[in-house]
């Protein structure tokens, strides 16, 4: 499964990139009024920039859908966890932690820690599969 905290960073990368592409057509689109900003470019450019960001806009879009719902799956797994591998899959997932930080954090053994983490894995593995 891919991490949770990754899921949530490639999220913000890909909203800020759809920001930022959002910027890009409306400045190509302004450049179709030669009267507001000049000097004009032709417009075959400027459309041609507006059809090639604004393919790039739906491909990004698709991508964000997707994490979103990556995101939601994720969560909704997690929420089924309660206890201390609730509390694991939490700090390892949502926070990023290390399995010795988690250890650390909880007041358990790294070992401890480390084989409950191992039959956590095990159980959602079995979950997905049987999602799939």
């Amino acid at each position: 499964m891919k991490p949770y905290y990754d899921t949530k960073v490639e999220i913000e990368i890909l909203e800020t990139t759809l920001e930022r592409l959002e910027l890009d057509y409306k400045w190509w689109q302004g450049q179709l009024n030669p009267s507001k900003h000049p000097p004009h470019i032709p417009l075959n450019e400027c459309v041609e920039n507006m059809r090639r960001i604004g393919k790039r806009i739906n491909t990004y879009t698709d991508l964000l859908a997707l994490q979103y719902k990556l995101k939601e799956d994720i969560e909704k797994l997690m929420s089924t966890y309660q206890g201390i591998e609730g509390k694991i899959l939490y700090y390892r997932e949502v926070k990023g932690m290390t399995l010795k930080q988690i250890a650390e954090n909880l007041g358990y053994s790294y070992a401890y820690i480390r084989n409950i983490n191992s039959r956590l894995n095990k159980k959602m593995t079995i979950r997905i599969q049987s999602c799939s």
